[in-house]
């Protein structure tokens, strides 16, 4: 029996009169797995939470990473939306969601 461990991690963070950034890794310890990172901003606007930059990044080795910086308009709230899944043979075993906190800006 394979053992199987992995890792998502998620940081958003939002830094004054600099860009939002957004670091996503995950670590499967699996061969030929497959590794899916999803991230996006999302910004409050008129009572709703609008998508306004997505990236995804997947990796065919046994860890992936996402590291992406996106300039924002201050005056709104903002937060990071990411998924994390692990494939085994094309089949998803494993699979991770985070919401950030909402930041104003």
């Amino acid at each position: 029996m394979i053992k199987k461990a992995s890792v998502l991690l998620i940081a958003v963070s939002i830094l004054c009169m600099a860009p939002m950034q957004i670091n996503a890794q995950e670590t499967e310890q699996k061969i030929n797995s497959a590794i899916g990172i999803n991230a996006s901003i999302q910004q409050y606007v008129n009572g709703r939470w609008t998508t306004i930059k997505s990236w995804t990044s997947t990796s065919y080795n046994n860890s992936g990473y996402l590291d992406q910086t996106w300039y924002v308009t201050s005056g709104y709230y903002y937060r990071m939306v990411s998924t994390g899944a692990v494939y085994q043979n094309d089949k998803l075993v494993e699979q991770t969601s985070y919401t950030s906190p909402s930041y104003w800006y």
